[in-house]
């Protein structure tokens, strides 16, 4: 089976032009993506105190990123959303999957702002901003599958009536949650690089959670693994973009060239027992992430 590699996306570059220049070489990003066949383009809620980020909130790029291209799954991984109304998320994601239907991917992450930025967001003065994220996770699952439940009891329609809703993933660093993930009927989505902890592959955990996910729902769940770093023609050149013109973060990361780039993904998919990954490229030019994409592409086809 041929590996799918999808790719993350902070929206942080170093374009200088304007500040729209970060927008549109996202853009750019996303269109040279699809057109190259990757089966993702997941974009990061980040509430940064920095000029180099395109945004801090994602929801308005979705549905530009999905007009943008054609075939490519569009999706934020993940929104905060503790800090946000579920009703209002199962109204912009549910229409944008009848928009763009089959193309639309809702990641879900506990992640927590910056603390002012948190009182904005929930128009609180307090800094105690209580954890209700088991509770509006559930209100999400009700809103985008238990729709006649919501209309005899409630007299409440997410539109379209008997539409189509998006993929989720619960978004982690572990595969601790996957009993969550199941009530919630949920895909799984696991980041390597945002624990400093040695990765622990969990094979056999991933498989428990794929038969009972299946005896729960009937169907497969979906489970992505992802992973940070730089890819050149030769891993000397990879280095030295690394340490001169990327993030900086090397946490649990892999720098090197595409044949050891090949060869580590193998070593995942054998590892965690899945055929599905997603790249965060830790450069932070443009022209230099798409020149990326062209070493990757031969990996997924």
């Amino acid at each position: 089976m041929a590996v799918k590699l999808g790719l993350l996306d902070f929206g942080r570059r170093t374009t200088t032009l304007s500040s729209m220049g970060k927008v549109l070489d996202v853009i750019d990003y996303a269109e040279k993506a699809d057109e190259m066949g990757f089966s993702r383009y997941w974009i990061s809620e980040h509430h940064n105190y920095s000029n180099m980020d395109a945004w801090s909130s994602p929801l308005m790029m979705v549905p530009i990123l999905l007009q943008s291209t054609s075939k490519i799954k569009i999706g934020v991984g993940g929104v905060l959303l503790n800090y946000y109304s579920p009703y209002e998320i199962a109204l912009h994601f549910k229409l944008m999957e009848n928009l763009f239907p089959g193309r639309l991917d809702l990641g879900i992450a506990n992640g927590t702002p910056p603390v002012q930025v948190g009182k904005f967001m929930l128009h609180r003065k307090r800094n105690n901003i209580p954890d209700m994220m088991a509770e509006k996770m559930k209100s999400l699952h009700q809103f985008f599958n238990q729709e006649e439940r919501m209309v005899e009891k409630y007299q409440v329609i997410i539109p379209p009536y008997k539409g189509q809703v998006p993929d989720t993933f619960m978004l982690g660093s572990s595969f601790r949650h996957t009993a969550t993930a199941i009530e919630y009927r949920m895909n799984y989505a696991r980041s390597m690089f945002h624990s400093t902890k040695p990765v622990e592959y969990e094979k056999d955990t991933i498989a428990r959670y794929k038969e009972d996910y299946y005896n729960a729902h009937g169907c497969l769940p979906q489970v992505i693994v992802s992973f940070s770093g730089v890819c050149r023609k030769t891993e000397e050149e990879a280095r030295h973009l690394a340490e001169t013109a990327s993030t900086g973060n090397f946490v649990n990361s892999f720098i090197g060239s595409l044949p050891q780039f090949e060869d580590r993904i193998n070593q995942y998919r054998e590892a965690f027992g899945v055929d599905e990954f997603m790249f965060f490229d830790l450069l932070l030019d443009n022209t230099a992430r798409i020149e990326s994409l062209y070493y990757l592409q031969s990996i997924i086809k």
